[in-house]
């Protein structure tokens, strides 16, 4: 059985995602923060699941670590106020839930993870432009090229020749 280690300090969402990852026929084993979640790495995992609940520098600490500790799969399941998407990718996550979370999309992308990343041949690649020690990543600037389509919001044409 695959094993998802669960990384949250807010017991009663840890237990409910762990509870939708048992529901997908995972093993989970749940971390308060993430301290333990790096000492479950040693277990080799085949997923984690992490929560960004705390400050938007510790969260891309712990992510960065995390990464750097196995070539897992990461879910981070985050709001934008805490953690953006670009950066939660930028420092080593596979994929990011919004919130309000999703169950049947949160255990659909683990499966998914295991159809496509098999822990053997995860993909431990370095990053061929990894944040320098102590540097947060920076989002891009907006290239003026356009705006997102969504409603209310209009599709511009490109800037320039």
């Amino acid at each position: 059985m695959k094993t998802v280690v669960v990384v949250d300090p807010d017991d009663d969402e840890r237990m409910a995602i762990s509870e939708i990852v048992r529901g997908a026929g995972y093993r989970v084993w749940e971390a308060h923060d993430g301290s333990e979640g790096l000492g479950l790495l040693q277990d080799d995992p085949e997923a984690l699941v992490v929560v960004a609940e705390e400050s938007r520098t510790s969260a891309l600490a712990l992510l960065s670590a995390l990464r750097q500790a196995t070539g897992a799969p990461i879910v981070v399941v985050g709001d934008q106020r805490k953690m953006s998407e670009p950066d939660a990718l930028s420092v080593g996550a596979d994929y990011y839930c919004h919130r309000p979370l999703s169950p049947p999309l949160l255990a659909a992308r683990i499966r998914s993870f295991f159809r496509r990343w098999p822990p053997a041949e995860a993909d431990l690649t370095p990053d061929p432009f990894p944040a320098r020690e102590g540097e947060t990543p920076t989002p891009l600037p907006a290239s003026g090229r356009g705006r997102e389509r969504g409603p209310g919001r209009e599709v511009t044409k490109p800037v320039g020749p």
